[in-house]
């Protein structure tokens, strides 16, 4: 059995996040963050939801969207230097909402002097992975050069 209704069916896409660049920014927020993914809406309220502190994004295309970081309060900075939070994107268009899956976002409480972005942020213990550090004045290369600086890594579980 069946019942015949006028009601307009409302296709709904549905809101992914596959990636976030750069994953990473100060624990003060104001990072401008590219999500990418599926399902954004033009004309629609899109959220970037840090934790618990909401961000407006800015609709780019169906696939991207970009939003500034937000601020991450802790109440002690003295042994935090790196702290992850959960990311997702949330869409309101009319009477119609969606919510996109959990991406990382890492916090940093001091980043070096000039660094913008790291990448990758995580690595496997054993190391031997490369890292590009940008900074300000662009990228910097050649890394082992006696005018390039020096990393210093720790272990972290």
């Amino acid at each position: 059995d069946f019942i015949h209704s006028l009601a307009p069916l409302k296709y709904v896409p549905h809101l992914t996040v596959s990636s976030i660049s750069p994953a990473l920014g100060p624990l003060t927020g104001g990072t401008s963050v590219t999500v990418t993914g599926t399902g954004f809406l033009p004309d629609s309220d899109i959220l970037c939801v840090f934790g618990q502190a909401s961000m407006v994004a800015d609709f780019v295309s169906s696939t991207s969207v970009t939003c500034d970081s937000a601020p991450l309060f802790v109440s002690s900075h003295e042994n935090i230097d790196v702290t992850s939070v959960q990311m997702q994107v949330v869409q309101i268009k009319g009477d119609i909402s969606g919510k996109s899956n959990f991406v990382t976002f890492n916090q940093y409480w001091n980043v070096p002097s000039g660094v913008v972005q790291l990448q990758p942020v995580a690595s496997p213990a054993a190391g031997h992975t490369r890292l590009t550090v940008t900074g300000f004045e662009g990228i910097v290369s050649s890394l082992g050069s006696s005018a390039d600086p020096i990393c210093k890594f720790a272990f972290s579980e």
